[in-house]
């Protein structure tokens, strides 16, 4: 554990790892899942421990308040995810980091080791994780904003030398620094999911999140989820030889649960960081008499700013109206097939794409998601909305009753996408998630599934579907599903445009 930083001389009586307070952080590559990793970056403040805490616990810098824990001792939480969209919300609602200013806010964590797995396994792999998350609180470190503290002589001089030094202060510094610092430990236990099993337990109306949070329990007290008869035994089955570890950031490693917890008194790690952008120092109070202060801070701010840009921001992934996308049935055997017309048919069909074409090639599989009211262009698209897909370049919309062949005639329930008239119900299709999930949003990657507000003979309003089946050779698509992964309602979207 990269606790004792290389510029600051720690004694036996000092308080454990204050030297997280007062240093420089990239908030690019801090890793929310375990703070120590990010202490490489130097000092800002000229800090030394030499007052004792309220508690005698240790001496910490007179600069510096300490603040013992006063709520519970334990807590707790477990959060499903879909989308990098959904991992870089999870690290900031988390509450690993806190982040004052907003550009920093928006692109957080995006190159961290952490960010990367996770939207690896979501993004390339098609997984849906479940992290569950125990935090033990110990105590606080905070700057005392009523007491004057000396800037560190590095850190003064690549200021003095803006806006020439900006890249090397970045460099040696980041591009915040910690104000608040919350100490104690930290378990994450993780679990991964193929979203055909996923879709497949939701289906069964088994609450994966409440089973992945009774997994941890068991893991934690070193039982076998295997023979947990508390879980569901689908969710068992599907968790069979997968990841059963727990990952701890504090504390040292025991065989015990509530050893490890008693542990982290004696050796307890960040948990939070509260950051503010390096910036903000820029000023009279740490720079009296320095020509063209305001110019320097706007200088450095610039450059950070440019540099946090370079990260990856969540918002991209976002689905808004007017954006081209396909749709792909991930049928059994995993061939992925995309929502298409053909020319010589007169209904949609679901299509693969022919060997070295990827489906973003496939002009007839391209659609353009469109709302109701045209006032709502470029709007985000939300879990809920009623939406229009509008073939191609065309004026032609996704028709829920208009296809036919030898075999169904218009009213069917067979799709088409042949009707220029927008304000017909049968071209109106209600968006949803194929899972359960707090997030109002629609992003890249989602799986969803769209029902159609034409009633059907039958009085139903189907949702749209695929043959499941990857050897039937019409591959028609209908109208007809009730919603379920088995019948080919799942539909991934992806943006092309």
């Amino acid at each position: 554990m990269n606790t004792n930083a290389k510029d600051v001389t720690v004694n036996k009586n000092e308080l454990n790892n204050w030297v997280f307070i007062g240093r420089g952080y990239d908030i690019l590559k801090i890793n929310p899942l375990d703070l120590d990793e990010a202490a490489s970056y130097n000092m800002v403040f000229d800090l030394k421990a030499t007052e004792p805490t309220s508690n005698e616990e240790g001496l910490k810098p007179p600069e510096v308040l300490f603040v013992p824990d006063s709520g519970g001792n334990y807590s707790s939480d477990t959060k499903e995810m879909f989308s990098s969209y959904d991992i870089q919300n999870y690290f900031k609602l988390a509450a690993s980091v806190g982040v004052s200013d907003p550009t920093g806010a928006l692109f957080s964590f995006s190159l961290s080791g952490s960010y990367e797995n996770a939207a690896r396994e979501i993004g390339e792999k098609e997984q849906v994780l479940t992290y569950t998350k125990l935090l033990v609180k110990k105590y606080r470190l905070q700057l005392d904003d009523s007491k004057p503290k000396q800037l560190g002589k590095t850190f003064k001089s690549l200021v003095e030398k803006l806006p020439q030094s900006a890249s090397e202060l970045i460099e040696k510094f980041g591009t915040h620094y910690s104000h608040e610092v919350h100490y104690g430990g930290q378990a994450h236990y993780t679990l991964v999911f193929n979203r055909e099993e996923y879709a497949t337990m939701n289906n069964n109306e088994i609450d994966v999140k409440s089973q992945a949070t009774g997994a941890f329990q068991v893991v934690k007290l070193n039982a076998s989820v295997e023979t947990c008869k508390d879980l569901n035994q689908e969710f068992r089955n599907k968790i069979k030889n997968k990841h059963e570890a727990i990952d701890y950031s504090g504390g040292t490693i025991q065989k015990d649960f509530d050893a490890w917890v008693t542990s982290v008194k004696d050796d307890p790690a960040p948990i939070y960081i509260g950051l503010v952008p390096l910036y903000d120092l820029v000023n009279e109070n740490y720079f009296q008499g320095l020509p063209d202060i305001k110019e320097k801070r706007n200088k450095l701010k610039d450059a950070i700013d440019k540099y946090i840009e370079t990260g990856v921001n969540p918002s991209q992934s976002l689905i808004c109206y007017g954006d081209e996308l396909q749709l792909s049935l991930v049928a059994n055997r995993g061939e992925k097939r995309y929502l298409s017309t053909e020319m010589d048919v007169h209904y949609t069909v679901t299509k693969a794409a022919p060997p070295g074409i990827s489906g973003a090639q496939l002009p007839t599989a391209k659609w353009q998601i469109l709302p109701v009211n045209a006032t709502d262009m470029e709007e985000i698209v939300k879990v809920g909305d009623v939406v229009l897909l509008k073939r191609g370049s065309s004026q032609k919309y996704l028709d829920a009753q208009s296809g036919r062949d030898d075999e169904y005639y218009p009213g069917d329930g067979l799709t088409s996408a042949d009707e220029s008239d927008p304000q017909k119900e049968s071209v109106k299709w209600k968006l949803e998630l194929a899972y359960d999930t707090d997030r109002k949003e629609i992003v890249e990657g989602d799986f969803v599934k769209l029902q159609t507000l034409w009633q059907n003979s039958d009085n139903e309003y189907g949702y749209l579907q695929g043959e499941f089946d990857p050897k039937e050779p019409k591959q028609r698509v209908f109208s007809f599903g009730n919603g379920r992964r088995d019948n080919g309602s799942n539909w991934k979207i992806t943006r092309t445009s």
